[in-house]
């Protein structure tokens, strides 16, 4: 925490962080004691990064929304740490959720969203080798999230018939096979409904309007200072990050 308010870099091996989920998701508590989220996120790992772990999705709180009517945005990375740029479906929640009163089947998890947007994640962490420290390392220090960036409303099918929208990023002249939100199982409720059930195991609530990225659906792609990454939906005008 006290690394992330300096913006100073910081250096961790695996032997400094958690051995088990339930240790590591207690340390993000202790995280949350000094901040409301600004947003969630909701990470999908892939079965050769889970480490011997019994998971299959993350989530963890992010400081800052960065809206985009002009479709740019711009961040200011961590100086010596982590940054990169995910291509993400971000849902707003239409109504409370609260620990006790949990969704009761898909219909109920549908009616929970009030709007799916194209957008980012701007993953980022005073310390360089976050990746290195798997799941529990992202846990600890915020999902290993800077940022969620919200871009133009997608329809429904989205979520119903997830095979579109088309999505890739390129960031400078670097650009990466294309996905699309069927890249993740189950899709973007699969990890609304992880998130929802991680936080009322833990006693959260969250409030209507909560904004969730969902899972990037084309990689995690590292971006460095000077540099701008084009995430584009296939229909949609594309959202052009800068890393300040």
């Amino acid at each position: 925490m006290a690394a992330r308010r300096t913006r100073t870099a910081l250096r961790l091996s695996r032997n400094e962080i958690p051995t088990d989920l339930s240790d590591a998701y207690a340390v993000q508590d202790l995280t949350l004691r000094e901040a409301t989220p600004a947003a969630w996120k909701v990470g999908y790992v892939q079965p050769d990064r889970r480490f011997g772990l019994p998971l299959e999705r993350f989530c963890g709180p992010t400081p800052a929304l960065l809206q985009a009517p002009s479709h740019e945005l711009s961040f200011d990375p961590i100086p010596g740490g982590f940054a990169a740029i995910e291509a993400e479906i971000v849902l707003r929640l239409a109504r409370d959720f609260v620990p006790d009163e949990p969704p009761d089947g898909a219909a109920d998890l549908r009616a929970m969203v009030d709007g799916q947007f194209a957008g980012v994640e701007i993953a980022g962490s005073p310390c360089s080798e976050i990746l290195a420290l798997g799941p529990l390392g992202a846990i600890c220090d915020h999902g290993n999230s800077l940022a969620v960036g919200v871009g133009p409303p997608l329809p429904d099918a989205v979520l119903d018939a997830p095979a579109r929208p088309e999505v890739t990023v390129a960031v400078g002249e670097r650009s990466y096979p294309s996905g699309s939100p069927a890249c993740l199982p189950g899709g973007p409720l699969a990890s609304l409904a992880f998130l929802f059930a991680n936080l009322a195991a833990r006693g959260r609530s969250l409030p209507a309007g909560t904004w969730v990225a969902t899972g990037a659906l084309t990689g995690v792609h590292p971006i460095a200072p000077g540099e701008q990454a084009t995430v584009t939906f296939s229909g949609h005008p594309p959202l052009r990050v800068r890393c300040a």
